[in-house]
């Protein structure tokens, strides 16, 4: 099931909310598909950041916004700022 995860890193929680964030990152990337899961990965802490894992519904889906990773860099500060990864096992 790893292989249609993504964990996005580098989003402060109390800049936007996690909706929010992930509909305008999908607008950018100009997805017509969204996430079928979202949410925070680990205990919620003061001193650090979660990542966030999106499930997508399908390997093409998934293709697709990984190619398209290069419209974030022109995107606004606070979405410029991710760090998005392919979701891997630690044996991977």
């Amino acid at each position: 099931m790893h292989d249609l995860n993504i964990i996005i890193h580098g989003i402060n929680e109390r800049e936007t909310t996690d909706n929010v964030f992930i509909k305008e990152l999908f607008g950018i990337m100009e997805v017509d598909t969204g996430p079928v899961i979202t949410h925070r990965l680990g205990e919620k802490k003061e001193d650090r950041t979660r990542p966030i894992k999106i499930v997508i519904e399908s390997r093409n889906h998934k293709a697709e916004f990984m190619s398209k990773l290069w419209k974030l860099k022109y995107a606004g500060p606070v979405h410029s700022k991710a760090r998005v990864m392919h979701d891997y096992t630690w044996e991977e």
